[in-house]
């Protein structure tokens, strides 16, 4: 199923402003696994209808081996060099933002403001894959979103 890549998909702040407020608050840890944890999330939802490329699991999963000292950041950011290339070619919307998704969680563990930006490609995803009120996707993924970082903590 191919979608348009150039539907624009415009994020509500009314979310964004709270979470962003508690990632500053939060460990540079605890940025990486939520990061990698809201990528995984909307993966975890397409690979129902998708086949999803290899490279954004290993993405996914960079941030975790980097926080348990597995791979370092430089490693990490390896893998989000990659998934953001696979990104860049894929005409697929909804996966070309899971991409996007994937390789921020990974950049998180090298600039813990990545995070904010996986969240986003994360929603813009489902968002994509929509037509018409797409309100309440958005309202119910960050909702989620919020829970499992603060479920997490603000220290790892």
């Amino acid at each position: 199923m191919k979608t348009k890549t150039n539907k624009r998909i415009v994020l509500s702040k009314k979310y964004i402003v709270e979470l962003e407020s508690i990632l500053h608050l939060s460990t540079h840890a605890v940025c990486a696994i939520f990061a990698s944890d809201c990528a995984n999330h909307v993966l975890e939802i397409l690979e129902h209808d998708f086949e999803i490329n290899y490279q954004a699991k290993h993405a996914i999963l960079a941030p975790h081996r980097w926080v348990s000292h597995d791979i370092s950041m430089i490693e990490s950011r390896v893998y989000a060099q990659k998934i953001h290339v696979i990104a860049k070619d894929e005409e697929n919307l909804a996966l070309k933002y899971l991409y996007r998704a994937c390789g921020h969680a990974a950049a998180t563990p090298h600039v813990k403001k990545h995070a904010i930006h996986a969240t986003n490609y994360a929603i813009k995803s489902l968002l994509s894959l929509k037509s018409g009120d797409t309100e309440d996707v958005e309202e119910n993924e960050r909702k989620w979103q919020i829970k499992r970082l603060l479920d997490l903590g603000l220290k790892a």
